[in-house]
């Protein structure tokens, strides 16, 4: 299947270790990294897949050795498929060995409280390498219309995480209205998801005004296009999705707020659904800040169609242009309204 966008740390462990892992998620989360962690594979072969997908586009894969997970042969696969990318990071929370044909990695040890500290230090400063060693999309050799096509596939992923995190909250709404944790992490994530659609839908209408309003392209218009305006309004305006993870793990916060006679399973379902929503919006940051550049290259190339004189050239290129952003446009705008609309259900104010 084709990937959903940029992950940059993947967590593999095994599903009883789940409680031990998350003060690890939340630690890199804080970092402003895009975390992957569920790997809970009871659900069938299709998230075997979506998870596969996952492990193979991440910059950086935290393998969690334990005394449950030495024995699981997918985290052994998992760690195996990541070390032959060189992405592998091994943390060892209980005193075991790493199992055969991992015993040569170097593996942060947390099992030692009195070295902890000091080894998750090691761990972040070895995730900051990976995952700002990773090579940026290249214009000149997928084009636009690549990042563009992309772009679209990552927002749809984006509005259905938002979906699926919506409808679980509705149905539960009961639990929840009295709880001001509740409230909160509910603000956030809603706001930042909203925020986020709106300013790519922006940005798409000022490259494209032109085009939809039917009037000439202007060097006034695209110089400031092609120095960047766009990916600075971008990265100014978008929302911050990933706070939710922050506003969920902290005391009074969004799991707190359930009662004691909610078992682990609805829990573990609310955990996936909370990180697959900030995730989802560090997915979709990078996929509009790929719009964003790829606008900005393509205004480059107005603005030197219009230095030759060669206008009509230009307008052509930006009614091609056309064809490839409206769909992205609508997927947003539907994004956008599809946010708004639960939240009005859910009474929550955006």
């Amino acid at each position: 299947m084709a990937g959903v966008g940029d992950i940059d740390v993947f967590f593999s462990y095994d599903h009883a270790d789940r409680g031990r892992v998350r003060p690890l998620v939340g630690e890199v989360t804080r970092h402003g990294w895009a975390v992957w962690w569920d790997t809970d594979l009871s659900v069938g072969s299709k998230w075997r897949d979506v998870l596969t997908d996952r492990l193979d586009h991440a910059r950086a894969v935290c393998v969690i050795w334990t005394v449950n997970s030495v024995c699981s042969q997918f985290v052994r696969d998992e760690a195996a498929r990541a070390n032959r990318r060189g992405v592998l990071v091994p943390i060892r929370l209980d005193p075991v060995d790493q199992p055969l044909g991992f015993g040569e990695i170097q593996c942060a040890d947390l099992s030692r409280p009195g070295r902890a500290a000091d080894e998750m230090r090691q761990v972040i400063i070895c995730l900051e390498k990976l995952v700002n060693c990773a090579a940026p999309v290249d214009m000149d050799t997928w084009g636009p219309e690549i990042v563009f096509s992309s772009a679209t596939r990552t927002a749809a992923y984006g509005v259905g995480e938002a979906r699926r995190f919506l409808e679980h909250i509705r149905a539960r709404s009961d639990m929840f209205a009295a709880n001001p944790g509740a409230a909160a992490a509910l603000q956030s994530a809603l706001t930042g998801v909203r925020d986020t659609y709106a300013v790519v839908g922006e940005s798409i209408n000022t490259y494209l005004a032109p085009a939809m309003q039917h009037s000439a392209v202007t060097l006034d218009r695209y110089r400031p296009l092609a120095d960047g305006r766009l990916v600075t309004h971008i990265s100014q305006q978008r929302g911050h999705c990933k706070q939710i993870a922050q506003v969920y793990i902290q005391n009074g916060g969004l799991r707190d707020s359930l009662p004691v006679s909610v078992g682990t399973d609805v829990k573990d379902e609310l955990d996936n659904l909370i990180y697959g929503l900030s995730n989802a919006d560090g997915d979709l940051f990078r996929a509009m800040a790929a719009i964003g550049g790829a606008l900005a290259s393509q205004s480059a190339i107005l603005v030197n169609l219009l230095l030759a004189g060669q206008e009509r050239e230009a307008e052509a290129r930006l009614r091609n242009d056309e064809a490839v952003l409206l769909p992205m446009r609508q997927d947003v705008n539907d994004g956008m309204a599809e946010v708004e609309r639960l939240s009005t259900e859910l009474g929550v104010t955006i």
